[in-house]
This record gives structure tokens, sequence and C-alpha cells, in this order.
């Protein structure tokens, strides 16, 4: 989903951007022609279709998300908004409107079909009236009226039938005749219309005439065989405001509740029973709390101070209370009850928030003289949080650290644990090389415990003196190379450090331990030669690929590795383990190729 100037949380462990309106595209400028001879089928690439409940403007009968953009249904024409990135900083988008009506005919009854079990919420602005919950998805739109017994049939590509065809009617009116208008150059090549986008060609093809053998399904396609309950989208929803809004982590209690956490700059983002209903200038960090089924929106609250605040770790108690990690450049961000209640420069921070929103319990600083952020933070038994990020301070607090110096260059790691309360740090520790060890644009810190409490840490880094005592690899491999290794509970021992990587670029994102202690590693490689042994996938597929390794509890030994990757650039964000420590994994592509193998959605 795509937005004209911001963007929207979506709660489906995924991020999603919101437009709705048509006026806000139909005045945008029409792109220049585009160089690629590459063509994008328009209907190849449908998600379910989604009820305009109120959520759209009144025109608006259905819509459906496109990788292009989205496709409207109204009641006298159909239309296809083109979003297309623009080079600008910020980075924007620009949507540009082409219509499409049907000539000798017209729109007349439209009708939904195959409801899916998915369904939609929104939650936007303040205002619960205008919420929007529950709403239907369904698997195909039906476009009567077009010729005298005859009907077009829009899909969407879940069940292995995207496209559009037509049904019924006299063969020698049909295809039926269509009229455009449009906001993008295009071109006719035969039956194919070309729309010129940056994107490069979208080719919007009449709809093809169904053959009576074929059933329901398209020309060509036979109906998915997988049972739709194994690939069901059981619920989705919006959350967000009229500025950007971006949800960087979520987490469950014991009852199935979904906390969400991240930042946000809109004045009027949901803050139902919050302790903050009021946004505090620039970004702030925003919590949320779901009911299991998505349809409630429990409570909200912003969490910031003057400046710039950010969000981008989360966990949950034993009580149901999250506990937030991030960064900010805010004096007066509160910190009641904290170790540390003065900032010094860019500092972590880290807060308690009671399981109803209606409270802050505690929040501390964790910083020195420069710069620092909380990428990831864990919860241990007793309910301390440990928490790790990039560092540009050699005065960083380090009490019964293994590495109680600054090692040099850019950026170290910083691993430290706060007691539950958050009124102490119990312990902290640099680990560092000289080099930029974890702190790019897009690489983070990853953290996990074991079953014995140690502490597991991952990031990437360019640098060849990281430590690595009983390492399966003690060698740096170039460019940037994934990096883990094993704290003790204290904080006091490196147990063991380990190189991960090949002759290209490597990088961590995720992290988890199984009972035996072994290490799950998950990221993304762009290196042939980064070793896969015993992997589903031993080959590199092109561009970056998600990689997944296994390594064992003492660190000595790199128990499996694997691509799952696409012709495009593909990235593993985050992962976990199930109860039979199958390895469940989820990020971004670019691949249309990816294995999707029983999927809900098979199409890009």
């Amino acid at each position: 989903m795509v937005a004209v100037g911001k963007s929207a949380i979506f709660v489906f462990v995924v991020l999603s951007f919101w437009l709705c309106p048509l006026h806000a595209a139909e005045s945008a400028a029409a792109s220049s022609p585009s160089e690629s001879t590459d063509q994008v089928p328009a209907l190849a690439g449908l998600s379910a279709f989604v009820k305009n409940v109120g959520q759209c403007g009144p025109d608006v009968l259905y819509y459906a998300d496109a990788p292009w953009g989205r496709l409207y249904v109204r009641e006298s024409d159909l239309v296809f908004q083109i979003i297309e990135p623009l080079p600008t900083e910020p980075p924007a988008v620009k949507a540009s409107n082409v219509y499409l009506r049907f000539g000798g005919g017209r729109l007349g009854k439209v009708e939904a079909e195959e409801q899916t079990s998915a369904v939609l919420n929104i939650f936007r602005g303040r205002d619960p009236a205008a919420w929007h919950r529950d709403i239907p998805t369904f698997g195909k739109v039906r476009l009567g009226g077009i010729t005298p017994g005859a009907s077009v049939v829009l899909a969407a590509a879940g069940n292995g039938r995207g496209g559009w065809w037509v049904e019924g009617g006299s063969e020698r009116d049909l295809p039926p005749k269509l009229v455009l208008e449009s906001g993008l150059p295009y071109r006719w090549e035969g039956q194919d219309l070309l729309l010129e986008t940056g994107r490069g060609l979208i080719a919007l093809s009449p709809p093809s005439r169904l053959p009576p053998s074929s059933g329901n399904g398209a020309a060509g396609l036979s109906p998915d065989p997988i049972a739709p309950e194994s690939q069901s989208l059981i619920w989705g929803t919006y959350l967000g405001g009229t500025s950007g809004d971006d949800g960087m982590a979520v987490a469950l209690d014991l009852a199935g509740n979904v906390y969400l956490a991240g930042h946000t700059e809109s004045t009027n983002i949901p803050t139902p029973n919050g302790f903050d209903q009021t946004f505090n200038l620039q970004t702030d960090i925003y919590l949320a709390k779901l009911s299991p089924t998505g349809s409630q929106l429990l409570w909200g609250t912003y969490l910031g101070g003057s400046s710039w605040d950010y969000g981008w770790a989360l966990a949950i108690d034993a009580d149901g209370n999250p506990v937030v990690g991030g960064g900010t450049y805010s004096s007066d961000i509160p910190t009641p009850g904290g170790y540390q209640q003065t900032r010094t420069g860019k500092a972590i921070y880290v807060a308690k928030v009671s399981s109803s929103g209606s409270s802050l319990l505690w929040g501390t600083f964790v910083d020195g003289s420069v710069h620092e952020e909380c990428h990831s933070l864990v919860l241990d038994g007793a309910g301390n949080v440990v928490i790790a990020g990039p560092t540009s301070s050699s005065d960083m607090p380090v009490p019964g650290g293994y590495d109680t110096t600054y090692n040099g260059g850019p950026t170290d790691l910083y691993v430290g644990k706060l007691s539950s309360n958050g009124a102490s740090l119990l312990w902290g520790t640099y680990i560092g090389g000289a080099g930029q060890e974890g702190l790019m644009a897009d690489r983070g810190v990853s953290l996990a415990l074991d079953s014995s409490g140690n502490v597991v840490v991952g990031s990437s880094t360019n640098s060849s003196a990281m430590p690595t005592p009983g390492g399966y690899s003690q060698t740096f491999h170039g460019l940037w190379d994934m990096w883990v290794g094993k704290l003790s509970p204290n904080g006091s021992q490196l147990l063991w450090g380990t190189y991960l990587g090949g002759a290209n670029d490597d990088q961590v994102f995720a992290i988890a331990a199984d009972a035996s202690g072994n290490v799950v590693v998950g990221g993304a490689s762009r290196s042939t030669d980064i070793p896969t042994p015993g992997g589903y996938d031993t080959s590199q597929n092109g561009g970056w690929d998600h990689y997944l390794a296994k390594i064992s509890s003492t660190g000595s030994q790199l128990l499996w590795g694997t691509f799952v990757g696409g012709s495009g650039d593909d990235y593993c964000r985050a992962l976990t383990l199930d109860g039979a420590v199958n390895v469940v994994f989820g990020g971004s592509t670019r691949s249309d190729d990816m294995p999707v193998p029983g999927g809900y959605d098979t199409s890009r």
C-alpha cells in the first residue's frame, strides 16, 4: 500500500502506507516516459479487494493494492492509481490516475464474491467514531452490465488466478471497448495498452475471454489446490494519523494482546486511555495495545519530549507491562525513578509503561557524551532489562563489564542490564574492534537470552579486530561481516565470538537461541561464498538474499546455513523459533520469484 506524503502503521508485522482520496492524486504531473522495455501486467498481482465502508470517498465501492499502486472500483469506472517514488529528500512519492470505462456498455451491478477470512481494521485519528473495524475482504469483484448478459470479473492473486476476464455475453461483443483517460504517457501495442511510468512499463490489456471448460479459473490457469485454511490472513489493521507513523517492534502478552512500539510525527494518532495524549513536538515514541483479534485499540500513548524521540525495541514483562527502548535528543522526556535522569549526548532511552497504558512506571537515559541508541532489548527471568545498541561515546557507564574501554573507530557495540525497576544499571560493557561495529543507516544490533541467561548479541561489522574467542570463524572476510557473540549473565565475560560472512556484504538483523543454547542468526547477504552447510538453498540468487544460519551453543561450529531469496533484493528482518525449533522469519523482498509454497499470497 502506498501514500502521498505520509505513512501509517499496519499491524501484520509489516509496515504499510495509506492513501484513499482520489483527488489527492488527480493533479499530479505526468511521469517522464520510462526507458525500460520490461512490462509489468497491471492485473497480475492484486491483493484481496477491500470493501469501502467509509474509509474512502463515497464514490469508491472496493479497492485492491498492487505492486504499482492501487486499483479502485467505482460506480462508473475503474481507477488505476500509479505510485512512483521521487528522488527527493526527504523521500516522497507521486500518484497519477488512469481512468478506464467500458465503451458500448456501462457498469451495472457491482458485486464482491468469495469473501476471505481476513478482515481489515483502520484506526486513524483520535475520534473513535471515525475508526472502522472488521472491514470485509474478497477474492473477486464482478462488474455486471458491460454488455447484455456479460460481466467482467476482477480477481485477486491470492488463489493463483489474479487478473481479469469476461464471463457470459456473445463472442461478437467481446472483449468490450475500453475508453481511457490517463494522467500518464501511454501507447498501444496491438491489444496491449502500455503505461509509461518511472517504475517501467505497466501493461493494461483487455480482459481475456474465459473458456467455458475452465470453470471459475482465469483462462489458462487452474484453481489453487491448496485449501483456504492453510493460507488465511486472519486479520490486519491500520493505525496512524495524518503524518508519518512507523511501527518498529511488536510483542504479545500471555493473553494474546498485541503491543506495538515505534515513533510518529502525527499530532492526531489515536491515544485512547493513554497516559500522554498530546504530541510533544518533532517526533515522539508511540506505544499501543490491540486486542488479540485486532478489532479493538485498547490504548495508545505518546512518549516524548521537545526534540526527536525514537522507539526501536519492545518487550513485555510477566505482568503485561511493555518496556520500550530507543533513542532521544530530548532533555525533557520523562524519566521518573530512572537510573539516569539527565541527558548528556543523544541518549539511549528506556521506559516501562503500565499494562493499562495509563501510567509511566519509570524511564531512564543511558548515555555518554556523544551518540548512542538502543536497537534491541530483552527481559531476563527477573524482569531486568538487557539493552544493546551502537555507541560513539568513550565514557559510557560500564560497571562490571567484560570490556570497559572504548575500542576506537566511529562506533562500538554497547550492552548493558538495567534493574526491573529502572533505578540501577547492573552492568555495562563495550564490544568492539577498530572499525564501524554495528552503526550504519540500515544496520542494527540484535539480542537474545539463552536458557542459562547468557546474553547473545549479533551485529554487522567492518572491523577485522572484533573479539572471537573460541569462535567458528576468527577471520574477517571482507567489506561487512556478521558478528555473533555470547556474554555471561553478569556481563563480565565474553564466552565466545565469531565472524560469519563471505567476500561481499553480510548483515545481521535478528537473532534467537533455542533450548540447547544454539544460536539462530537471520539477516541478508550479497556474498556468493558465505557458508551454507546443509542448507535448503546453497546458491546466492542475486542482489541481497535472506540468509539464515545456526551456530552451536559453544560458538565453535556452524550447524547449518542457507539462502532464501529471488532475483531481487531480499532481507530477513525478524525471526523466532516455534516449539519444534523450526525457524519462522519475515522481512522484505523485491523479488517476483521468491519461493512461496503454500502461501496466503503467492504473487508479488
